[in-house]
Formats: C-alpha cells, structure tokens, sequence
C-alpha cells in the first residue's frame, strides 16, 4: 500500500455565508452544516460553536474528536464501513486539515449506571488545565447533539458518529483544487539494510454501546487479532465509539493521527524496520479469552518476524491485564517489548503505579498519572452542556479533578503533553 497524505493547515475557523478554506482560515456555513447534521430522526437539533487556542472556554461531556479527511484517490471512501462500503483503504491520496478538529458532546438520551456509561470529559482551551488535553491548541468545531423523543441511546450514538464523519468527510472536500501546504508519502518499503523488525501491537477497547470500537464500520467484540496495514488507520478504517474513560480513551481523531504509527514510519529504514500492526480487542471477560488473545497476537507478530513489538492499550484495569499477557507472550517467544500506559499510584503517588505488570516487562513508557488532581477555575462560557455529568455543579464554577477527566489526559497512545522526570 502506498498512500499520500495531503495536508492543508487550519488556524481559525469564522462563520461565513459560504463553506471554504482561505489563507489557513476555515469560512463555514452555519445552516449548511446543521441541515447536513440533523438528517438522522434520532437527532433533534444540534448546537454548533467555534472555540480557539487560549480562548476562556471550558468543553464538557466530550464523547468523540474527529479530524477532517477525505479520498482525493485510490479504493474507498474515508472511514469506510461507516460511510460507504468497508472497502479496504490505506492507497492512493488523501486529504486532511491539519490544526483543527470536529468536537461532539452530547448526554444520551437514557440514562445508564455502572461501569460502562458516557463519564465527564473536558477539555480547558486556556488556563491550568489546558496544558492537559492536547485539544486545547487545535481550533475546534463543537456539535453539541440534542437527541430527539424517544431515541434510545445505541440509534442516537450511531446518528452523532454517522453526522460528524460526514461532516469530517464534507470539509475535506472544500478544498479541491488547491495546492497543500505538504505531502507525505506512507509506504512500508523493503529496507536495505539489516535493521530489527517493529512490530505495533494495538489494543482498543470493545465491551457495547458507549464502549466500543469499530473496524470498517463494525464492533471488534468477538474478533482475533488481525494484521492491518498502518496506511489504513490513516483512511478512518478504525472509527472510536467509546466514551467511559476521558483520560485515556482512543477517539476517532488519534486512530487517524497515531503518534505510534508516525513515529515507527518516521524510522523506517532509518533506525528500524517497521513490519506492520497487529489489531485486536482488549477488556476481554474471561482468563481463557485473554490467553487466547495474547497468544494469538504474539503468533502474529513471530509471523511478521519481529524482532520487537510496541505495545498499546485503551481503558482500565481489564485492558491492562491483556496487555501484560500479550508481552509476556512475546518475551516467552523471544520477541523484546516496550508497553506505554498511563499510571495511577492516588493523588500523592504513593500507592502503585500499575493495575498489572509482569516480571517480564523491563521497558515501560509511562504516560502520566491519572489519578492526580488539578483545578478547573472558574469560567465564564461553557459549551457541550450546563453542569458536569457526575456532580450536576455548573460547570463554569471552579472545581478540583482528578485527569481522569481530562480528555486523552494519559492517553496511551503517548498523545499527551505529559513528561517523566526523575529527581
């Protein structure tokens, strides 16, 4: 597979009487957008607001980040599945606009306890808390979804997925004909020289409505891990649909921009010989689907004949456990690992650090501690909602969190602006 990636830069967004990209500036058309937005019955309205880096805006009940793309050749349709046939994309071009994203908060419709529900997730565009959130310095279309009567909440998270990536797609288009501010090229080619072979061992989380991920439009619940070609995560082949954590949950926007496949393919026949992704479902239930996971993405991996593996995940402590056997699994096969993953440890960092670990995972990558506190000041404008979904205090008022509810706070895909420092 051979995939260019054109990228035009955003700066500003303003709303305009017609819907396109000049000098860095993205003009939309607010009654366009809507009347794209609200097609789907489950959908009663949609509130549409711009925010920008250093703004006094808090974003709350944030669900999915979406970064806009779209085919300008090759098979496909961007996030296919999802919006067209799940032809199998990674080839030919496609378009991007860098330094933006599409932002949608929501609360659903039917209210839903225990563990896998839509928890509080924000986002500060300034002060304290914004150094947290890697969305508080892209410019930011906000969709605020309201649901309609009725709507229950599996039909009103497809209708917002289905809206937003049209959107996505939609945007990208406006700016045929013009030249890019850059290309780059993505192409696993054979290296020359006797280089290891990296393999990337991606987890995502898969457990239900408001806990899922989809592989070319659908739920990887009950699937293997599967080989996947780097290019095709760039095409929205891998689409998020899992709002229960905000600190380190994968949304659609990182699948596109994975800091894990940029920084292998920005080694390839350099340092390294990057051999390809193997794809699977963390958060599985029972000790015998773990094994079977962990065993079966290892014999992928020896399939692709790594030398060594990078290891992610998404979610809570279940992930975490599926992970570490996944290393373990590799190391007892002779495959080196690096796993990243976010902390805890309380508030104080006293307590451990890890939900699991195993004597064989010597080279770990911590991407910062979800259990510590900050403060959220007070603030005058809040888009997304009116109070925050756990205490019901408005959420313009100053308030100590933990970043947990941050959005991609310790997101370990290493997406954050976190740093280890040893003293």
């Amino acid at each position: 597979m051979r995939l260019q990636l054109d990228t035009f830069s955003v700066r500003r967004l303003e709303f305009s009487d017609r819907t396109r990209l000049v000098d860095a500036t993205l003009y939309l058309n607010l009654a366009e957008i809507s009347a794209l937005l609200t097609q789907h019955p489950a959908i009663a309205d949609v509130e549409i607001a711009i925010t920008h880096p250093g703004d006094e805006v808090r974003i709350v009940h944030l669900l999915d980040a979406v970064e806009p793309r779209c085919k300008l050749e090759g098979r496909g349709r961007i996030f296919p599945g999802v919006l067209g046939d799940p032809t199998t994309v990674g080839s030919g071009s496609t378009c991007r606009l860098d330094g933006m994203a599409i932002l949608t908060t929501a609360e659903f419709p039917v209210p839903v306890g225990g563990l896998l529900q839509a928890r509080e997730a924000v986002v500060d565009m300034s002060g304290p808390a914004a150094t947290y959130s890697i969305f508080s310095s892209t410019a930011n279309l906000v969709l605020h979804f309201v649901p309609a009567p009725g709507a229950n909440n599996a039909d009103f998270d497809s209708a917002m997925r289905v809206a937003s990536l049209r959107l996505a797609e939609y945007l990208a288009q406006q700016v045929g004909g013009r030249e890019p501010d850059r290309s780059e090229v993505y192409e696993l080619t054979p290296t020359e020289r006797d280089l290891p072979r990296i393999v990337y061992i991606y987890q995502a989380q898969s457990q239900g409505t408001l806990a899922d991920t989809l592989l070319y439009g659908t739920q990887i619940n009950n699937i293997v891990p599967t080989l996947i070609h780097p290019n095709e995560t760039m095409d929205g082949a891998i689409v998020s649909a899992n709002f229960v954590y905000a600190c380190f949950k994968n949304p659609t926007y990182l699948h596109l921009n994975n800091p894990v496949i940029k920084e292998l393919y920005a080694e390839h026949s350099k340092s390294l010989d990057f051999a390809g992704v193997v794809f699977y479902r963390g958060h599985n239930y029972t000790q015998a689907e773990k094994q079977r996971a962990a065993n079966y993405a290892a014999k992928l991996a020896e399939f692709l004949k790594a030398d060594g593996v990078v290891l992610t995940g998404e979610g809570g402590g279940n992930s975490a456990i599926d992970m570490m056997l996944t290393l373990q699994e590799c190391e007892r096969i002779g495959i080196k690992t690096t796993v990243i993953t976010y902390e805890l440890g309380g508030p104080e960092g006293k307590d451990f650090p890890l939900v699991d670990s195993v004597p064989e995972a010597e080279t770990i990558v911590s991407t910062g501690s979800c259990d510590k506190t900050i403060l959220l000041p007070e603030i005058a404008k809040v888009l997304g909602g009116v109070a925050y979904l756990d205490t019901a205090q408005p959420a313009t008022q100053a308030r100590e969190i933990m970043l947990d509810k941050v959005y991609c706070s310790t997101n370990q895909l290493g997406a954050g602006y976190m740093m280890a420092q040893a003293y």
